[in-house]
């Protein structure tokens, strides 16, 4: 099935004029980033790189730069290797 459109709509169409609003994604410090990872694994027990990455609207390359640093100073444990990794509390 193909949708065609009147003259009418695809004149209309033409003249319309967009704008990109833009969200504005909260940016965090990276104390609030580790200070909110710690809360998330001490609520739910574990957290993976993807994770992280959500929670802190941030990279790959952040996430897994603050999940390191927590395991180098001993707050998480890290668990399996590459996609399988997962973080959990000391």
């Amino acid at each position: 099935m193909n949708f065609r459109s009147n003259v009418k709509l695809n004149d209309e169409l033409r003249r319309m004029r967009f704008e990109y609003v833009g969200s504005e994604k909260k940016v965090y410090t990276e104390k609030e980033r580790l200070k909110r990872i710690i809360n998330y694994v001490a609520a739910k027990g574990s957290i993976q790189s993807s994770r992280c990455m959500g929670l802190n609207v941030c990279s790959r390359y952040v996430a897994l730069k603050d999940l390191n640093t927590l395991v180098r100073s001993g707050q998480l444990v890290r668990h399996g290797n590459k996609a399988s990794t997962i973080y959990l509390s000391q």
